[in-house]
């Protein structure tokens, strides 16, 4: 792993919420890497003391830290560099918001699930996937696959591979693409990118029934040679041609009386299908659906394969599928033969694979029920990019190209799907130190009001502020709120503070004092923890004694936690419910709730009572919420209840 890692490049993944915060996530760390040029771009990094500190972080150190202590935010990209100079660039292309060819970007989907896509015969060259031989356990699983094929190709595959010589033939091509695209599958699976769904085009379901274990490595070798002989050793004179039509379109020729025989061999989108039969034929077709203006491309071929001509080989492979072992997939699989998940019965079944061989392949369909079952990152894996074309989807991407660097061409494949929102082990392929970076680039917008312009009928700009002023008489209960001529005020009390007091002193003040000229008082003492139910009888007794003209709740005295939830005082709790039970009993009086020492009116009080506070916020929006039978907040002096009554 860091033998490809190292020769190939370093990926730096960056994310962000919001496209400008991935630009300015980009620029920082382009100076970060470049300190030279910008000093003070960074000022919230500590410097960095490693052994490039004189050069600025070595890359791979930057890439390590950002991948493995970074939360990945939505909006991603990755910029794939090797040195200094390319990741630069790239970080300024990202900075810029402008395209490169080192810079992939992608947004994370949430829950988007992942397809890997095995590749079918047509793609393959000499030397592909040769950049990868040294990478482990890309090197291990191709050896592996290899020493099951050999023997039974009688030959080196791994030489044909790098040679090319007899790649072009049917037998070989297809074990060497199986070798390939497992050995494929391995190395993504130890980058812990790992796939929710399978899919294969033709001999390609093959390697994704292996990687699924449905088959062994052996029976998958067993399977891949003979069909790959028994395909090899048919007459030749068959073709096929890739035409741009639909294959509704197509129908319309194939009904020709003079169309010969011609089967459709593959549909790969809606308007992409391959056709297959005798060379006549194919050729007098191609030339009809040419003349009408659609694309032809005829393939380098020697046998017409999902074709009639298939046939004779069909009862000889039957045999040889009999004696393989099947087992459940670990991984669901789309069929292109039926287009749909496949069961694990279908995938035990002989026949299953026999007419693999025959039918059309619907990768189309497949790929339409990939998107169906929630599929958003559809990555190819096989010597070129045909089947991520064909999928006509953003999300698609190739591992290999032909001409291109391999290790390089895995990478970029990795961050692609990794912008898109499928997982990887960055730790599994990307080696690096951890160091400091610069923090994330939170954007931060003022919203403080500026100072406006002075107005002749006002001295200077407006201001919101608080003020306390003493109270000189008690206020009037408001009109209708309570029966204008009760005289009954119900004083609602935490059984913890029944005998407290501050209760005592209370009863006394709202019923006159000494001279016994005030308000009658009717008490009523609750649990300050009880729920609804609890208070909802006592509440309903009380107040068909008569209406009083007013509610004054101490619950909140009560500042022990809630038995159902610690981090809220049973006062808190009791007097939310207090509210609730007095609005569905129908109560006109006003609610009011009293707290001691839980607020300042000036720098000179303190605050003895901070659990209370709260009080005061669910007053405010009872308030809002219940204008009519809300009347407010009281606030009781800390020290002794004598001077109850000032």
């Amino acid at each position: 792993i860091a033998v490809l890692a190292a020769a190939a490049a370093a990926l730096v993944p960056l994310s962000a919420r919001g496209d400008a915060g991935l630009r300015a996530q980009a620029a920082r760390l382009a100076a970060h890497l470049a300190p030279e040029t910008a000093p003070d771009a960074a000022p919230d990094a500590a410097p960095d003391t490693g052994p490039d500190a004189a050069t600025g972080p070595d890359p791979r150190d930057v890439a390590h830290s950002l991948a493995t202590t970074r939360t990945a935010l939505p909006d991603r990209a990755v910029v794939v560099g090797a040195d200094r100079a390319e990741l630069l660039a790239g970080l300024a292309a990202v900075a810029a918001g402008e395209p490169a060819a080192n810079v992939v970007t992608g947004r994370a989907a949430a829950g988007v699930r992942t397809a890997f896509l095995f590749a079918g015969q047509g793609g393959q060259y000499a030397g592909m996937g040769g950049g990868l031989r040294d990478a482990a356990p890309f090197a291990e699983a191709f050896d592996e696959a290899c020493a099951h094929l050999d023997p039974l190709l009688g030959r080196s595959l791994a030489d044909a591979v790098r040679d090319g010589v007899g790649l072009e033939r049917t037998g070989i091509a297809q074990p060497a693409l199986f070798a390939l695209e497992t050995a494929l599958y391995r190395l993504l699976e130890r980058w812990g990118l790992v796939p929710d769904y399978l899919a294969g085009h033709s001999v390609g379901e093959i390697a994704a029934a292996h990687v699924s274990g449905v088959l062994s490595l052996a029976d998958a070798a067993a399977l891949v040679a003979a069909r790959a002989r028994l395909m090899d050793a048919l007459p030749d004179g068959g073709s096929m041609a890739a035409l741009g039509i639909g294959e509704e379109a197509l129908r319309a020729f194939l009904a020709d009386p003079g169309a010969g025989r011609v089967d459709v061999a593959a549909v790969n989108g809606p308007d992409a299908v391959v056709v297959a039969g005798r060379t006549a034929d194919v050729d007098a077709l191609a030339a009809a659906v040419a003349g009408r203006g659609h694309r032809v491309r005829r393939l380098p071929v020697g046998h017409a394969f999902h074709s009639a001509l298939m046939d004779p080989m069909l009862d000889a492979f039957r045999d040889a599928v009999a004696g393989l072992e099947f087992g459940e997939p670990r991984i669901p699989i789309v069929s292109t033969r039926t287009g749909r998940v496949a069961s694990a019965a279908e995938l035990a079944d002989p026949e299953h694979w026999v007419r693999h061989v025959r039918d059309t392949v619907l990768f189309h369909r497949a790929v339409e029920t990939l998107r169906g079952q929630g599929v958003g990152v559809f990555v190819e894996l096989g010597p070129d990019g045909a089947l991520t074309g064909a999928t006509g989807d953003p999300g698609a991407v190739a591992t290999l190209r032909r001409g291109g660097d391999d290790a390089r061409g895995v990478l970029t494949a990795v961050a692609t799907a990794h912008t898109l929102g499928a997982p990887v082990d960055w730790r599994a392929f990307q080696g690096g130190r951890e160091i400091e970076l610069p923090t994330y680039p939170f954007r931060r917008d003022r919203h403080w009001l500026d100072g406006a312009a002075p107005r002749p009928d006002r001295p200077g700009p407006a201001r919101h502020r608080i003020a306390w002023r003493p109270l000189e008489a008690p206020p009037e209960p408001p009109a209708g709120a309570a029966d204008a001529g009760s005289r009954t005020w119900l004083l609602v009390v935490p059984s913890s503070h029944e005998t407290d007091p501050w209760t005592t002193a209370l009863t006394a003040e709202l019923a006159g004092g000494p001279d016994g000229d005030g308000f009658e008082v009717r008490r009523l003492v609750l649990p300050a923890d009880a729920d609804d139910a609890a208070l909802a009888g006592p509440v309903a007794a009380a107040l068909d004694a008569g209406p009083p003209a007013g509610v004054l709740s101490l619950l909140a005295l009560d500042e022990r936690p809630h038995p159902g939830h610690p981090g809220l005082p049973a006062g808190a709790a009791g007097t939310l419910a207090l509210i609730r039970v007095l609005g569905a009993a129908g109560a006109a009086a006003p609610l009011w709730a009293a707290t001691r020492g839980a607020v300042a009116v000036d720098e000179r009080e303190r605050v003895t009572g901070p659990r209370q506070a709260r009080i005061w916020g669910i007053g405010q929006a009872a308030g809002v919420e219940h204008p009519g039978r809300w009347g407010g907040l009281v606030d009781l002096p800390a020290g002794d209840p004598a001077g109850l009554g000032r």
